[in-house]
Protein backbone atom coordinates (compact mmCIF):
# COMPACT_ATOMS: atom_id res chain seq x y z
CA UNK A 1 0.00 0.00 0.00
CA UNK A 2 1.20 3.26 -0.89
CA UNK A 3 1.83 6.28 1.52
CA UNK A 4 -1.38 8.60 -0.25
CA UNK A 5 -3.10 5.43 0.40
CA UNK A 6 -2.49 4.88 3.99
CA UNK A 7 -2.83 8.34 4.70
CA UNK A 8 -6.36 8.60 2.75
CA UNK A 9 -7.23 5.49 5.03
CA UNK A 10 -6.57 6.54 8.13
CA UNK A 11 -8.31 9.92 7.88
CA UNK A 12 -11.26 8.19 6.56
CA UNK A 13 -10.66 6.06 9.71
CA UNK A 14 -10.45 9.26 12.18
CA UNK A 15 -13.69 10.40 10.45
CA UNK A 16 -15.77 7.46 11.15
CA UNK A 17 -14.58 7.33 14.78
CA UNK A 18 -15.43 11.17 15.10
CA UNK A 19 -18.74 10.19 13.51
CA UNK A 20 -19.52 7.75 15.82
CA UNK A 21 -18.34 9.17 19.07
CA UNK A 22 -20.80 12.21 18.52
CA UNK A 23 -23.57 9.88 17.92
CA UNK A 24 -22.56 7.73 20.63
CA UNK A 25 -22.50 11.69 23.06
CA UNK A 26 -26.28 12.29 21.02
CA UNK A 27 -27.38 9.29 21.82
CA UNK A 28 -26.63 9.52 25.73
CA UNK A 29 -27.93 12.80 26.07
CA UNK A 30 -31.50 11.75 24.37
CA UNK A 31 -31.69 8.94 26.90
CA UNK A 32 -31.02 10.86 29.56
CA UNK A 33 -33.00 13.90 28.94
CA UNK A 34 -35.66 11.14 28.05
CA UNK A 35 -35.58 9.67 31.38
CA UNK A 36 -35.54 12.91 33.41
CA UNK A 37 -38.18 14.88 31.38
CA UNK A 38 -41.35 14.80 33.19
CA UNK A 39 -44.62 13.56 31.62
CA UNK A 40 -47.47 16.36 30.63
CA UNK A 41 -49.14 15.06 33.52
CA UNK A 42 -46.59 14.82 35.69
CA UNK A 43 -45.69 18.30 34.53
CA UNK A 44 -48.71 19.97 35.48
CA UNK A 45 -48.84 18.20 39.21
CA UNK A 46 -45.38 18.87 39.86
CA UNK A 47 -44.25 19.97 43.45
CA UNK A 48 -44.32 23.54 44.34
CA UNK A 49 -40.54 23.17 45.74
CA UNK A 50 -37.87 25.02 44.45
CA UNK A 51 -36.87 28.19 42.29
CA UNK A 52 -38.52 30.17 39.98
CA UNK A 53 -40.89 29.89 42.90
CA UNK A 54 -38.87 30.15 45.87
CA UNK A 55 -41.32 27.95 47.80
CA UNK A 56 -40.44 24.55 49.54
CA UNK A 57 -43.43 22.51 51.01
CA UNK A 58 -42.48 20.05 53.47
CA UNK A 59 -45.23 18.56 54.84
CA UNK A 60 -47.70 17.11 53.35
CA UNK A 61 -45.52 15.31 51.26
CA UNK A 62 -46.09 15.69 47.48
CA UNK A 63 -49.52 13.74 46.35
CA UNK A 64 -49.59 12.53 49.80
CA UNK A 65 -53.49 10.93 50.72
CA UNK A 66 -54.61 14.32 53.17
CA UNK A 67 -57.04 14.49 56.29
CA UNK A 68 -58.43 17.15 58.30
CA UNK A 69 -57.43 19.00 59.97
CA UNK A 70 -54.67 19.74 57.36
CA UNK A 71 -50.82 20.48 58.51
CA UNK A 72 -49.08 22.69 55.45
CA UNK A 73 -45.47 23.15 56.59
CA UNK A 74 -42.40 24.47 54.39
CA UNK A 75 -40.21 27.38 53.60
CA UNK A 76 -40.32 29.98 50.87
CA UNK A 77 -38.03 33.13 49.90
CA UNK A 78 -37.96 36.30 51.18
CA UNK A 79 -37.86 37.92 47.73
CA UNK A 80 -40.37 35.90 46.64
CA UNK A 81 -43.03 36.17 49.23
CA UNK A 82 -42.37 39.79 51.06
CA UNK A 83 -45.69 39.84 52.28
CA UNK A 84 -46.42 39.10 56.40
CA UNK A 85 -48.19 36.04 55.32
CA UNK A 86 -48.77 33.27 52.87
CA UNK A 87 -52.00 32.10 51.76
CA UNK A 88 -53.13 29.10 51.18
CA UNK A 89 -56.49 27.43 49.17
CA UNK A 90 -57.10 23.46 49.36
CA UNK A 91 -59.06 22.77 45.90
CA UNK A 92 -60.44 19.17 44.48
CA UNK A 93 -59.78 18.02 41.02
CA UNK A 94 -63.23 20.48 39.73
CA UNK A 95 -61.05 23.82 41.15
CA UNK A 96 -63.85 23.62 43.83
CA UNK A 97 -62.34 25.94 47.00
CA UNK A 98 -62.81 23.08 50.00
CA UNK A 99 -61.00 25.21 52.68
CA UNK A 100 -59.02 28.35 52.69
CA UNK A 101 -56.14 29.66 55.35
CA UNK A 102 -52.86 30.88 55.93
CA UNK A 103 -49.39 31.34 57.79
CA UNK A 104 -47.79 34.02 59.24
CA UNK A 105 -44.39 34.62 58.34
CA UNK A 106 -41.52 33.09 60.21
CA UNK A 107 -38.18 33.91 61.52
CA UNK A 108 -36.02 35.22 58.51
CA UNK A 109 -33.02 32.40 57.87
CA UNK A 110 -29.77 33.42 56.70
CA UNK A 111 -30.38 31.94 53.40
CA UNK A 112 -33.01 34.17 52.42
CA UNK A 113 -35.85 31.97 53.46
CA UNK A 114 -38.49 31.63 56.38
CA UNK A 115 -40.62 28.99 57.37
CA UNK A 116 -44.22 29.21 57.46
CA UNK A 117 -46.98 26.06 59.20
CA UNK A 118 -50.53 26.61 58.74
CA UNK A 119 -53.86 24.34 59.68
CA UNK A 120 -56.50 24.03 57.33
CA UNK A 121 -59.99 22.44 58.71
CA UNK A 122 -61.79 20.96 55.78
CA UNK A 123 -64.57 18.77 54.97
CA UNK A 124 -63.47 15.94 52.56
CA UNK A 125 -64.78 15.58 49.24
CA UNK A 126 -65.14 12.09 47.38
CA UNK A 127 -61.73 10.29 47.00
CA UNK A 128 -59.75 11.72 44.21
CA UNK A 129 -57.00 14.62 43.17
CA UNK A 130 -56.89 17.64 45.14
CA UNK A 131 -53.86 21.16 45.03
CA UNK A 132 -52.78 23.26 47.50
CA UNK A 133 -52.05 26.63 45.88
CA UNK A 134 -50.03 29.26 47.48
CA UNK A 135 -51.35 33.15 47.36
CA UNK A 136 -53.32 32.49 44.29
CA UNK A 137 -50.93 31.86 41.71
CA UNK A 138 -52.05 29.03 39.59
CA UNK A 139 -48.04 27.82 38.91
CA UNK A 140 -48.36 26.82 42.76
CA UNK A 141 -50.39 24.05 42.63
CA UNK A 142 -49.18 21.11 44.63
CA UNK A 143 -50.24 17.57 44.20
CA UNK A 144 -52.20 16.10 47.39
CA UNK A 145 -54.84 13.10 46.95
CA UNK A 146 -58.51 13.23 49.16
Amino acid sequence: MNSQNLQKLSISLLVLLLLGTASFIFWRNQQSSSTNTPSSTETSLAPTSGTPLGILITDPNYKAVITSPLLIKGSASTDNFPDDKISFKLIDANNQVIAEGQSPRGEEQASGHFNFEAQIEFQAPSPGLGYIIINDNPQSKFAIQF
